[in-house]
């Protein structure tokens, strides 16, 4: 509950990728410092493979009621790569960490492309059939619905886009521009704002 670190940090040629999102961080370098009860991170940077970059830095703190904030720097950098959307962006973000221990993200982002499929995951024809799990632990269903109720990071993030946002499938082929704002939590987003059709076609039947 209450660590004291001294030393140093240094990671090279570091690599994390996240399945869901499809993010991929390379050539991963960081540097910190520990100071006793808190972690000064002087350098953190990574790039995506594709030509966009990240980095960062800011202090953590290890104490209970600490305070945190961290920056974050994207240059073209591609934030989503699967199978629903990818998405490039350019901008600032922090996270910061009040006393009382709330998480919060906010930045002002602009979206350099993103391409947003219109197909749904289950194919057309497909029935979705509810399943009941025979003999499945109380304590398991108990621990997710924690989960899932808690407060999760608060959002404030702007993100604009003057063009390059294309929504393909279904017939449709689609680019907007947007003016959004996303606020909430990470366990329940809230988005507003507008978005606006550049150019757009819809087939359909061949016509």
């Amino acid at each position: 509950a209450d660590p004291n670190a001294v030393g140093q940090i240094s990671v090279e040629r570091g690599r994390f990728d996240d399945g869901g999102t499809g993010l991929s961080l390379r050539d991963v370098s960081l540097a910190a410092n520990f100071t006793r009860n808190s972690v000064d991170v002087t350098q953190a940077s990574g790039v995506d493979g594709q030509g966009g970059r990240v980095s960062g830095q800011g202090r953590i703190s290890l104490a209970r009621n600490g305070v945190s904030s961290f920056r974050l720097d994207l240059q073209g950098f591609r934030l989503i790569d699967n199978d629903l959307a990818s998405a490039v962006a350019t901008g600032q973000a922090s996270v910061n960490r009040s006393a009382d221990g709330k998480i919060k993200l906010t930045g002002a982002v602009t979206l350099d492309r993103a391409d947003v499929s219109a197909q749904t995951k289950t194919p057309a024809g497909v029935v979705a059939m509810d399943v009941v799990e025979r003999n499945r632990p109380g304590d398991l269903d108990q621990g997710l619905q924690r989960r899932a109720t808690t407060g999760g990071m608060i959002l404030d993030l702007d993100l604009k886009a003057p063009r390059r946002i294309f929504v393909r499938g279904r017939g449709l082929d689609v680019e907007l521009s947007l003016d959004a704002h996303v606020g909430g939590t990470s366990l329940a987003p809230q988005l507003s704002g507008v978005a606006r059709m550049v150019r757009g076609e819809y087939d359909f039947a061949g016509k």
